[in-house]
């Protein structure tokens, strides 16, 4: 029964989930409400509540009984749709607990009840389920009366899925009834409706079906045709069972064709997909009879025991009936006849419990065989113990019994070889009864359905060929499909490869490019600045300051002072032409040069002059803490100019601090006139050059940098001196072999 229809039902009762676990203490609640109920409709209320609690929980024995008298109460109050509801719950309770007689019963008062209410949703469910229960049963009739019955309101409902669903069981009770025309006219009709509203997975079941039919009917090519369709379908839903049951299928054919190699190839695939005893049942079969055709007896039992067994555990007698049958077959080959006895009798009883035709013709053929070959037999110890003191005649007698029934059904169901086997069997049998007659006539009849046979075979091995050339030219086409589906991916793949080498490559050379540009405009940018600061340290004006204090040395006859001095500017001009040439150089280097400066600058100053401190944090190492060259020189050079007054001088404060792991801070203080600043209202002076210029160094050497000119005041709010503050990356020496290594993080 479908999950949407309980749900509908269950809402129909008015049921409602327990969630509880103590189910008897709920009940004990609930019958205490119950004998202090006094009308009919409080009771219905908690007889509802006390089925749906067990029922729910999955105790249907304990809801039944509730049920029963909640249905008892509901057929006096009515309506009757809620009668019908009450019906079908207590069939499904029954269901649930494998009671499937019971079930049948309530179900089809139900349905009487839903047909006066024409409530055609549930009535095409329970028509379902009725006919499916019948059908397992093997009361075909009765199934067909539901099915059709379920036809009929899907019909009037518009329901084109249940239309279908329909068709396919009638089609398989035909089928059932050896009605094979009709079987097919209902899958056709079920293939069509299926088709048009693309209902997938049941084109495939109904292809299996329509294969199978044709199989019955020895129509080779359309088996092949639908077996093929459904298993394509089925490799498409990725439906493991379906891929299974259909390989199996085409193996079947295969095997009918004598093809047992292509159908080992197929039933190895099937075996192992299957997830179902039954269907891993009907596959082992089909191996074990593959061996037996192929006289490997040994295999052959292993896999019909096998095949028995998991056909009992799944109790599918349809596999169970024909496997018994061909165990049997290899015992009476193997002239053990009380084990062959005891298997075609177990495989009869079980065929004609289901009305298997087929199977029951196999059991009546293969019994009349092992009789005949029992009276032959002169070792009596080969023999069932209830059969070693007949006469001969009498086993012969038997024998006849069982062809002749074999034969009678052979003609119902028109199996012209196993007709053949039969009249020879019976042409010696009464032979040996001395009934040459009857022999002769038999004999006769051998040779005349021998013939036809033998025609029936040509065509079939005509047919045969046929097929074997239609399944070699699909299956060719299908692997060149792969192949060339294969080399597409790889030329696909190839490609791929190409271009992401060629995409990875023009990144990579685009990077290299961009980084090589970057870096050449760096480099020149630093170059210009490095010319820059040349310039401005050894300009025109320093030059002629430094000429004019060394030449009043020599006018005042102090030659010493002269020649140390001029001694010194030479030194400055050597190293400041050396520095400009490194992007980079030592602290103590540099602090070396700007000393210098500043001893060269001190000699214009009248009186104290030029006085300067240089501090240096501890934890900078002047001698492997590297510095853009000139710079703390632009600063001071700029502080001399634009701070004091031409003669009188002043103080400088260079200071070095550490102020992280990556940046130094640089500081060069004075305590000149300040800055002039602009009036509010009035437009600020243009920066110096010297500022300029250092801003440009400092940005150049760090994107995360700072500089800041401060104007130092005093308590008063009186300009007292400027100091200039930026910060550089923390650079220092390393020991490899002179190259440097950055702990800027921020380029």
């Amino acid at each position: 029964m479908k999950k949407t229809y309980l749900i509908a039902l269950f809402l129909a009762l008015g049921l409602t989930a327990v969630t509880q676990p103590d189910l008897k203490k709920q009940e004990r609640a609930l019958l205490s409400q119950l004998s202090l109920a006094k009308t009919d409709s409080s009771r219905i209320i908690i007889f509802r509540e006390l089925a749906n609690l067990f029922y729910l929980n999955n105790y249907n024995r304990e809801a039944i009984p509730y049920a029963l008298q909640l249905l008892d109460l509901r057929k006096k109050s009515k309506p009757d749709w809620k009668v019908a509801a009450t019906l079908t719950f207590i069939g499904q309770a029954y269901l649930n607990i494998n009671r499937q007689d019971s079930a049948l019963i309530y179900w089809e008062e139900a349905i009487l009840l839903k047909e006066d209410i024409r409530d055609t949703t549930a009535r095409v469910d329970i028509c379902k389920n009725i006919g499916l229960l019948y059908f397992n049963k093997n009361n075909l009739a009765k199934s067909k009366e539901f099915y059709t019955k379920g036809l009929a309101f899907s019909k009037n409902g518009n329901r084109p899925h249940d239309i279908a669903i329909c068709h396919l069981h009638l089609g398989r009770i035909a089928e059932r009834q050896y009605n094979r025309d009709d079987a097919e006219q209902h899958f056709q009709i079920a293939l069509q409706i299926n088709k048009q509203y693309h209902f997938t997975s049941d084109i495939a079941v109904l292809s299996l079906e329509l294969s199978e039919l044709h199989l019955y009917k020895g129509d080779f090519a359309p088996a092949m045709d639908f077996a093929l369709q459904s298993l394509a379908i089925a490799e498409s839903l990725k439906n493991n069972e379906l891929i299974a049951i259909d390989c199996n299928q085409v193996a079947t054919i295969l095997m009918r064709n004598r093809q047992f190699d292509s159908a080992m190839i197929y039933l190895v695939r099937a075996e192992k997909t299957a997830d179902t005893q039954e269907l891993q049942a009907s596959i082992s079969g089909n191996i074990g009879t593959i061996y037996m055709l192929k006289k490997d007896l040994n295999k052959a039992k292993y896999y019909l025991r096998k095949s028995v067994s998991l056909s009992e555990k799944s109790g599918s007698i349809l596999n169970l009936s024909p496997r018994l049958n061909n165990l049997g077959e290899i015992m009476l080959l193997e002239k053990r006849y009380a084990s062959a006895l005891s298997l075609f009798q177990r495989s009869l009883k079980l065929s004609e419990s289901i009305s298997d035709l087929d199977v029951q013709v196999l059991n009546y053929t293969q019994l009349g065989k092992l009789y005949y070959e029992m009276a032959r037999d002169s070792m009596l110890v080969n023999r069932p113990d209830s059969l070693r003191s007949l006469r001969p005649s009498i086993l012969i007698k038997r024998s006849i019994q069982y062809l002749t029934k074999s034969v009678n059904l052979c003609k119902r169901l028109n199996k012209p070889d196993v007709l053949q086997e039969n009249y020879r069997l019976l042409a010696s049998a009464q032979h040996e009864l001395q009934n040459d007659e009857l022999a002769l006539k038999n004999f006769e009849k051998y040779v005349l359905y021998r013939d036809s046979v033998f025609n029936i075979d040509k065509l079939g091995e005509l047919n045969r060929l046929m097929e074997q050339y239609r399944f070699d030219t699909k299956k060719a086409a299908i692997e060149k499909q792969a192949a060339l589906d294969k080399a597409a991916g790889r030329t696909r793949l190839r490609l791929f490869v190409i271009i992401g080498i060629a995409a990875l490559t023009i990144a990579l050379l685009s990077f290299y490019y961009i980084t090589k540009v970057r870096k050449n405009r760096f480099e020149l940018r630093l170059a210009k600045l490095s010319q820059e600061a040349l310039n401005a340290q050894i300009g025109d004006h320093f030059i002629s300051n430094a000429m004019d204090s060394i030449q009043r040395f020599i006018q005042n006859n102090q030659k010493e002072k002269a020649a140390e001095y001029l001694g010194k500017f030479r030194d400055l001009v050597r190293e400041v032409l050396l520095n400009s040439t490194k992007p980079v150089i030592p602290l103590e280097k540099d602090l070396e040069v700007l000393k210098t400066y500043m001893e060269l600058e001190a000699l214009r100053f009248a009186g104290k002059g030029l006085q300067y401190s240089i501090k240096v944090d501890e934890a900078v190492d002047p001698e492997c803490t590297l510095v853009p060259p000139m710079l703390l020189q632009i600063q001071v050079e700029n502080s001399i100019k634009h701070g004091f007054k031409k003669t009188e001088g002043g103080n400088l404060l260079i200071t070095i601090e550490k102020k992280n792991e990556d940046q130094i801070i640089c500081r060069v203080e004075d305590d000149g006139g300040g800055r002039v600043l602009p009036s509010p209202g009035s437009e600020a002076k243009s920066t110096s050059a010297g500022s300029k210029l250092a801003r440009n160094i400092v940005s150049s050497m760090s994107r995360q940098y700072s500089y800041d000119i401060i104007d130092l005041q005093n308590s008063n709010q009186q300009p007292v001196g400027t100091a200039v503050q930026y910060t550089l990356p923390y650079k220092i020496k390393t020991n490899n072999n002179g190259t440097i290594e950055s702990s800027d993080r921020g380029r």
